[in-house]
């Protein structure tokens, strides 16, 4: 494996080791950082096709198959991340951000790491919950059916109180209208 990256990233420190079992010894190596054109490489963001319909621009985001049940995916565009997931076989999108804390509702693959700990999650009704102040939102719908269960007596939410009070505001989540064509799924902005 290392023969194919070598080119693609910096090297920090190596360790040669005979693992059980074998005869060889092997050469383990610590990655420092991706070479600056590998990182730019991999961080490019490409054009994503799209289309004029119905006075909406769709913009091409996965294929179809890349997204089973359950599943979801955080998407780049130019101005915002947007969430598209798959439950009870029915495709949804919206935007990452929480309307209430603008924070993400999910990370994206690059800043997963580390991050492991608080997720936003579904509720058995198929809601979605906030993971900053655990209100849930209907999928169909964008509207609060569940508000703020964690909110502290002065309106902020636990360990978020720097964001001041969000009791007041009820904005709905932010959906975007999506659809499955071509083997790919597809999400409309006005």
């Amino acid at each position: 494996l290392y023969e194919q990256v070598k080119g693609e990233v910096e090297i920090s420190d190596f360790i040669r080791v005979r693992l059980r079992g074998t005869s060889d010894r092997i050469t383990l190596y610590e990655i420092k950082k991706l070479k600056l054109e590998a990182e730019r490489r991999l961080n490019e963001k490409g054009a994503r096709e799209t289309m004029q319909l119905g006075g909406k621009t769709w913009h091409r985001t996965v294929a179809t198959s890349e997204l089973k049940d359950g599943d979801h995916k955080v998407i780049e565009f130019q101005a915002l991340y947007a969430v598209i997931l798959r439950r009870g076989g029915r495709v949804y999108a919206f935007n990452n951000a929480c309307p209430h804390l603008k924070l993400p509702f999910f990370e994206t693959a690059s800043r997963a790491n580390g991050h492991a700990g608080r997720t936003s999650t579904f509720g058995e009704d198929g809601t979605l919950v906030c993971r900053w102040h655990h209100s849930g939102f209907d999928l169909d719908t964008g509207e609060i059916v569940r508000w703020c269960e964690a909110l502290n007596v002065d309106g902020t939410s636990a360990g978020m109180e720097i964001l001041g009070d969000i009791s007041k505001n009820r904005a709905p989540l932010h959906l975007f209208p999506c659809r499955e064509e071509d083997g790919y799924i597809w999400i409309g902005f006005d």
